[in-house]
């Protein structure tokens, strides 16, 4: 499921979707929001009234945002995935966009739209399959100063979020995969702090799929969901 490269590409955000739809005409849409980007692409399903539709609900979750208080909804899942991981909250900019990017998939489908990829200021959901018949693809940046700028590629599964968390003792990154953005988000931080033996610990115990990399330069693939 996961395979490691090095490549020399310059990496802008924390994850960069491996695809190139645009010549293919599908509808698709990048805004600033979220004090980064937001980007939708519609591969399976919906159209540019979908599309206006979607970041509609966006600039609502925004505004939200904005306004620095924090929905019942959210603080729901924030609440789950901290007693599940033992964490807390580190970062409510990052929580805000796994639940925007959470939020936007989930409307899609009721929608009927059955492949597409949100990405909010770096926090990614997919829904589907890549328009190429294979799974969506993301790479992942090494946070390390000095070397490769991505150290790796992973699959995202279909209806999966993804996640990125690091800067912590041995561990420089961990990517976390799961159909809950927030218990990604949270599950990294709590591993990232822990170290690689008990961070991959916790990772299979929750029954998650991640890659960790290690300031030595070390991949580890863990696939918890075996």
């Amino acid at each position: 499921m996961i395979d490691g490269v090095k490549k020399s590409v310059t990496i802008l955000l924390a994850l960069i979707l491996l695809v190139s739809c645009t010549r293919l005409s599908y509808p698709e849409e990048t805004r600033p929001m979220f004090g980064g980007e937001a980007s939708v692409i519609l591969t399976e399903g919906g159209d540019d009234m979908i599309l206006e539709r979607v970041f509609a609900l966006l600039e609502e979750l925004e505004s939200e945002y904005e306004s620095g208080v924090l929905p019942s909804d959210l603080q729901q899942k924030l609440k789950r995935a901290e007693e599940l991981t033992g964490a807390e909250l580190r970062d409510a900019d990052t929580a805000w966009r796994c639940h925007a990017a959470d939020a936007a998939a989930a409307f899609l489908q009721d929608e009927g739209v059955r492949g597409a990829a949100v990405s909010v200021a770096g926090a990614v959901h997919v829904i589907g399959h890549h328009p190429d018949g294979g799974p969506w693809q993301v790479a992942l940046a090494d946070p390390v100063p000095g070397r490769s700028d991505t150290y790796a590629v992973t699959e995202v599964p279909e209806g999966a979020a993804i996640t990125v968390s690091g800067d912590y003792s041995d561990i420089a990154s961990v990517t976390v995969l799961s159909k809950d953005g927030i218990l990604a988000l949270l599950a990294g931080e709590k591993a990232a702090f822990l170290g690689r033996d008990k961070g991959e610990e916790l990772i299979r115990t929750l029954g998650l799929d991640a890659v960790m990399l290690t300031r030595s330069d070390e991949i580890v693939r863990i696939f918890g969901q075996e």
